[in-house]
């Protein structure tokens, strides 16, 4: 399933608690996994406090050999379960210390909380896992702090939020190779958003009945979803469709909560109608009241042929012309 899976831990209980769900995506011991811890400036507050250069170099290091200690005593604890870990302390911002590890290590997953606790700074989503989140280029499998550990986690339903989209879509290839590897079905939800006035005043301008664009709009949401479910069932994965109108946001957390979703794979926007599924709001409140982890992917918009055309034909012209000694 994942090859090389980033671990971000701050010194707290709170940033372990993913460490529970990680047989279920690593399920293969052979998976390496690469606990990343980084020392924020803020973290030496208290020790700059001080007039006495000494002491301060001494409260600094005792702050990085602490942490230290503690990602070592993480690793002892995971390879004794029998997995490869390795470690890897920086300093710096936090975000950007997790996207430069992923990056250079060619992880294929990051799997954080979305907030964690050191003694001088918080981890939490809208700092550390927000912008990680919008920078990082691999999968993000996020957790929130307070979802129940009590029991074992199994991935056995999917759910796997589609708005018609390219970018919505390119999720799919993710919640595919999680079902196939974790024999999960997969539940394809298509929210139809309700009209908006400004939508009704172009329906007027049409003067298309609201019944036959609605109509349209079921059947067209039909068969995309049957599209997917061939793309799928090809793939050898079970899945089923459902088609709902509302909010997306609120569609996708009753779902979840309704069939028991074991794990929401979805991209962090999409593209449907007038509006937009944006990581600031849709994927953010699925997040904020998932009942179950979301594995997350930023959507890459793809520049059309005639887009790209229309960019060149409206960048200034750059005289590259060396001047005349």
């Amino acid at each position: 399933m994942f090859h090389k899976i980033l671990i971000p831990l701050d010194t707290s209980p709170l940033a372990e608690r993913v460490l529970h769900y990680l047989p279920q995506f690593a399920r293969n011991k052979e998976v390496e996994l690469l606990l990343v811890g980084a020392i924020e400036p803020s973290m030496y507050t208290y020790a700059m406090a001080s007039d006495e250069p000494l002491l301060i170099s001494r409260l600094m290091e005792d702050i990085e050999q602490g942490f230290r200690e503690y990602l070592a005593g993480i690793q002892e604890r995971l390879q004794n379960e029998g997995y490869r870990v390795s470690t890897h302390l920086l300093h710096g911002d936090a975000a950007q210390c997790i996207s430069d590890v992923a990056t250079h290590e060619q992880c294929d997953l990051i799997a954080m909380t979305t907030h964690g606790r050191t003694g001088f700074s918080r981890w939490m989503l809208g700092s550390v896992a927000d912008r990680v989140i919008r920078t990082a280029d691999q999968p993000i499998l996020l957790l929130r702090a307070d979802l129940d550990l009590s029991t074992p986690y199994a991935v056995n339903h999917i759910l796997l939020p589609l708005d018609g989209s390219d970018l919505a879509e390119q999720a799919l290839p993710l919640a595919e190779n999680v079902a196939r590897q974790t024999n999960a079905d997969v539940l394809m939800l298509h929210v139809l958003q309700q009209l908006t006035y400004l939508d009704q005043q172009l329906l007027d301008q049409t003067y298309l009945p609201s019944e036959s664009y609605e109509t349209n709009r079921m059947a067209n949401a039909r068969n995309y979803l049957a599209n997917m479910g061939d793309r799928l069932h090809m793939a050898q994965v079970h899945s089923s469709s459902e088609i709902v109108t509302g909010e997306p946001g609120k569609a996708i957390l009753d779902r979840a909560a309704a069939d028991k979703i074991d794990l929401i794979v979805m991209s962090s926007h999409g593209r449907s109608g007038y509006s937009r599924w944006a990581y600031g709001s849709i994927a953010a409140k699925v997040l904020h009241g998932a009942p179950c982890p979301l594995l997350l992917m930023r959507g890459i918009q793809k520049v059309k042929v005639e887009d790209a055309e229309v960019l060149k034909a409206s960048a200034p012209v750059l005289d590259m012309q060396a001047e005349p000694a």
